[in-house]
């Protein structure tokens, strides 16, 4: 692996993300509110906390009303829409403060479930765009492990409210985010990262003799494999003997172009003990994540 593809795979991951909602606080006392103005942007919320007894804030436009609050009680709301409110302390001489609320800036964001997963299944990328309106364009963006260069892989529509989805398969480690070409300019999300597990298979061909065999889209040829046994009363994995993976053959199982490796051992293990394959992650990497066998029995 050289040290500009690594440079490069890093740098791309270094993207603007959107501010988060943030939390202002607003002291309630005899003189009232401090501070008596308040700007924020929409989504943002305020926690109104009482210093002293008798307190109870209202906002006719907002539509909310809080409990009587009592020395060092808080009440918060969240603001949704843009515009200036006005706050009242209905049991302090109606006292009273404004809230000035902006449009919040353009924002998309992305996640994905789940985070590390087997070779040759799927994962769900989803995010939202602020505009709620349907049918705002996301492209979705992918970078695989290593690689210089970050790629289209789906242009979307989002549904009423923001949201879009994504079905991705990605054959080794792979980051991905979301491009939105706002009124205001082009936004892009934060990186969500999905980890590969190779597919690793431990088969009895007769006794005393086991198959091990990882499939991936890349070959492991040369790799070592621990084959590992179940210690009953330690109540945990032991590794029996370290094997090499010394063949290497085609496969189109779980996708097209995958590359198996594999090798064939001899274990003198007694009769009915628990046995499993293990690539270790130091093995693995860079491209692929930790992965064991099922277990199954000399």
């Amino acid at each position: 692996m050289s040290r500009a593809l690594l440079i490069a795979f890093a740098a791309a991951l270094l993207l603007a993300a959107p501010a988060p909602a943030t939390s202002v606080k607003v002291l309630l006392g005899k003189d009232g509110f401090s501070p008596s103005h308040v700007t924020i942007v929409a989504g943002d919320s305020i926690s109104w906390v009482s210093t002293d007894d008798g307190h109870r804030i209202s906002c006719r436009t907002c539509r909310f009303k809080s409990n009587t609050l009592k020395k060092d009680d808080s009440y918060g709301f969240t603001f949704l829409h843009t515009g200036t409110f006005t706050v009242t302390d209905e049991l302090n001489g109606n006292k009273t403060a404004t809230v000035t609320v902006k449009k919040a800036p353009a924002s998309v964001a992305v996640e994905a479930a789940p985070s590390t997963l087997p070779y040759g299944t799927s994962v769900t990328v989803k995010g939202t765009v602020s505009n709620p309106r349907a049918g705002q364009k996301v492209e979705i963006l992918a970078q695989e492990c290593i690689a210089p260069t970050v790629n289209v892989v789906a242009t979307l529509k989002s549904k009423k409210g923001g949201a879009f989805t994504y079905s991705a398969r990605p054959a080794q480690l792979t980051s991905f985010h979301a491009r939105y070409a706002a009124p205001s300019g082009t936004i892009v999300s934060p990186t969500v990262r999905i980890a590969v597990a190779p597919v690793v298979s431990l088969n009895k061909l007769a006794p005393g003799k086991f198959s091990i065999r990882v499939v991936a889209a890349k070959p492991f040829v040369g790799k070592p494999v621990m084959f590992q046994r179940f210690a009953a009363k330690q109540h945990r994995w032991v590794t029996s003997k370290v094997v090499v993976l010394d063949t290497q053959s085609p496969s189109t199982s779980p996708l097209k172009s995958s590359k198996a490796s594999s090798t064939v051992l001899q274990t003198k293990l007694r009769t009915g003990t628990k046995v499993r394959a293990l690539l270790r992650a130091f093995q693995a990497l860079p491209c692929y994540a930790t992965a064991w066998s099922r277990t199954t029995t000399t």
